[in-house]
């Protein structure tokens, strides 16, 4: 509408919700760009549900404002743990994220870049559960894989040690 306009012209005006039957992926993803869409975890959680993978747009246009509003209910899915993976984010940017994985969903994910490189580094953020997922996981790099088991092998049960031999 002309007032819609209107307010997205305004330089301070960013939007925070809106009807999702109205605006297309594509016309979200350039009100993102340009910084007209609200970095708060209700507009986040917003685009993940309305529309997939958006937030992870926003999360990368807008990294400090948006990691600040993260809570304990934030955790990516495979599927954007994947795109994290192609968005060029700074190591510590992608460190940042790291609290908010889950394990479940690195056995699903078929990128995992930044992850498998923070536990080769032995990152005090990842903890025994993401080492086993990403083991487990078989799209990641055998020598890899083999790796981060030698690494962690010392925090492993024996039980555990035994299905990643599998």
């Amino acid at each position: 509408s002309p007032s819609s306009l209107d307010a997205l012209l305004n330089p301070t005006t960013t939007l925070e919700h809106w009807d999702s039957s109205l605006l297309s992926t594509e016309k979200v993803e350039k009100l993102i760009e340009g910084r007209k869409v609200a970095t708060s975890l209700q507009t986040y959680n917003f685009l993940r549900l309305e529309y997939k993978l958006t937030n992870i747009t926003l999360l990368k246009n807008n990294f400090a404002d948006v990691v600040r509003n993260f809570d304990s209910t934030v955790s990516f899915s495979s599927e954007e743990i994947d795109k994290l993976s192609n968005v060029n984010l700074h190591t510590l940017q992608y460190k940042k994220l790291l609290p908010f994985i889950n394990p479940d969903a690195i056995k699903g994910a078929t990128k995992l870049h930044f992850i498998v490189a923070s536990l080769e580094r032995r990152d005090p953020l990842v903890n025994v559960d993401m080492a086993i997922a990403a083991i487990l996981n078989k799209n990641v790099d055998y020598q890899k894989r083999l790796g981060v088991f030698l690494s962690y092998i010392d925090s492993i049960s024996f039980d555990l040690i035994a299905t990643c031999l599998l």
